[in-house]
Formats: C-alpha cells, structure tokens, sequence
C-alpha cells in the first residue's frame, strides 16, 4: 500500500492480534477520496481522530471500485499517452522511414539514367523505372498515414490548416461537401489546438459514418475574450430516438477533452435536420485551471 493513507477497522472492532482477511475502507489522509480494499496483514498504531482504530497496511489490494476523481485522472493520464505515441510515430515515419525511402529512390534514378547511357535493355530499364513509381507510392503513403496521426499544423500553431487539411481529406473519400471557415486570429497553444483538433475529428468520423448528410460545415475561429470555438454541423437525418449513448467512447472522450481543458461541449440533434457540435476552450491554460470545476458538458435533443 502507497503511503499517506489509513485503514480504519470497522463498528464492533477486532483484535489486532487475531486479524482474519477483511474487507476494511480505506481513506488517504489527505481526504481526498475513499476505497475498499482487503486487509490482508497489518500491525497496530494509534486510533484516528475519530477514535476509531487504525493499522498501517502490509498487504492491501488495489481498489475495487475507483471514485470519479481516479477515472478522471487516469482518462487524462491515457489520452496524454496515446497524444505522445502518435506524434513520435508520426515523426519517426516522416524522419526515419521517409527519409529511407527518399534515398532508395535516389539511387534507382541514378542506376536507370547510368544504364540508359550504357544502353541497357529496355525491358531492364523500364523494371527499375517501375520501381521508382512503387517508392513514390510508398512515400505518399507515409506522409499520408503520418499527417493522419499528428497533422503538422497542431506543432506550428496552424489548427485552422489541419483542419482544413483533414476536412479536404475527408472530403475526398466519403465524396460529401465539406466547407470550412477558420477564422484563428489568435495564438492557440499546442494542447487545445490538439483537442479542439481531435473533437473536430471525431465529430466529422460521425457524421460521414451515421448522419447520411451530402454537406458536412465547420467554423473554427478565437473570439476577442480570448476562447476557441469549434462548430460543427451537418444536414443529415439527426440522431434517432433511443439511439443517443451518452456513455460511448466517441462521446465520453469528446467531452473528457473539454473537462480537462475547462471548457464546454454541446451537441444538439433533431430527427431529420442534423447534427450540430459546439466546442468552447479557453485559449489561456491559466484559466482552463480556474474554470476546470465549473466545464459543462450538454448533450440535448432539439
């Protein structure tokens, strides 16, 4: 057991020397939340300031049903994780893989121009030619799977570009219209543009995949009292009744992102005229901390 906590014996009591395996609550002494564990050794100190007994822990289990504050930390805690294995892949892909393949391509296209002026056969020379085309493939293909897990723009403070960027990508697979103002005239730090970037991200994921809508619009901009906003809507067939999950991963992160930078999340619906996601962030750390309690989080139905 981690120090700084306590365990107090339950009503009734039980002799220190003759302890069985209990379940026994366990508090940290800071206060600050509360578990049930299973003692299983302990030896005897001083009684609370309750009076109650209590032992310090030789062997405890980890906790069996975690509070809100320890879902929340860890939540924050994954997410901040799997940000830093996206952006050192991203990197390693574009830096190392990249750079790999540049170089391949680099020597094939000296070795067919030096058999050309040895007048090769052209069935060799045309071989290696396709070659060449296959590395430009695979080129593409890592800048593209690299910009699709950490677009360059979050880490030159240009989120209107990635998303602009991702849109037009978007665009350009599921076939449906997706406009995009970005109005950012502000300097918008590295963590919110990566939130308020990845909000984006899920919201338009669910559109394509469920919203069956022909236009997808997004505005992004900074407003003058310093905030980020992040709309998005589209015209598709709204989320039926009895359909909204609150609870779902898509949602449950969307909104995660917005509690944790103490901002807001707001998404309405109505049967037959769309889906519409509002995002709030305020653009200043110091005062996501001093807003964090107050963040809301709405999901409504018009």
């Amino acid at each position: 057991m981690a120090s700084g906590s306590s365990v107090t014996e339950p009503r009734g009591g039980t002799s220190a020397h003759n302890l069985r395996p209990r379940h026994y609550s366990v508090r940290r002494l800071d206060g600050m939340s509360a578990f049930r564990g299973r003692l299983v050794g302990q030896s005897p100190t001083n009684s609370d300031e309750s009076g109650s007994p209590c032992y310090k822990c030789r062997g405890l289990k980890l906790p069996l049903t975690p509070g809100p504050d320890v879902d929340a930390a860890l939540a924050e805690r994954v997410e901040q994780m799997r940000e830093e294995e996206r952006t050192r892949i991203a990197r390693e892909l574009h830096d190392e893989l990249g750079q790999l393949l540049t170089c391949i391509k680099l020597d094939f296209v000296a070795t067919v121009r030096r058999l050309r002026e040895l007048k090769t056969p052209g069935d060799v020379v045309d071989r290696l030619q396709s070659a060449v085309g296959h590395i430009d493939l695979g080129i593409a293909m890592v800048r593209r799977i690299a910009t699709g897990l950490r677009p360059p723009g979050l880490d030159h403070r240009d989120l209107g570009g990635a998303i602009e960027y991702e849109a037009r990508r978007m665009a350009a697979i599921a076939g449906i219209s997706m406009p995009v103002a970005a109005r950012v005239n502000l300097a918008v730090d590295s963590e919110i543009a990566t939130a308020a970037f990845r909000v984006f991200e899920e919201a338009l994921t669910n559109a394509v995949r469920h919203a069956h809508a022909s236009c997808i619009s997004t505005t992004v901009g900074t407003t003058a009292r310093g905030r980020l906003m992040l709309y998005v809507s589209d015209n598709g067939v709204g989320i039926p009744r009895g359909r909204l999950n609150v609870r779902s991963l898509g949602l449950l992160g969307m909104s995660e992102r917005a509690r944790k930078l103490g901002g807001t999340l707001r998404i309405t619906s109505r049967p037959g005229h769309g889906t519409r996601v509002l995002l709030t962030l305020p653009l200043g750390r110091d005062s996501g901390v001093g807003i964090r309690d107050s963040s809301r989080v709405g999901v409504e139905r018009a």
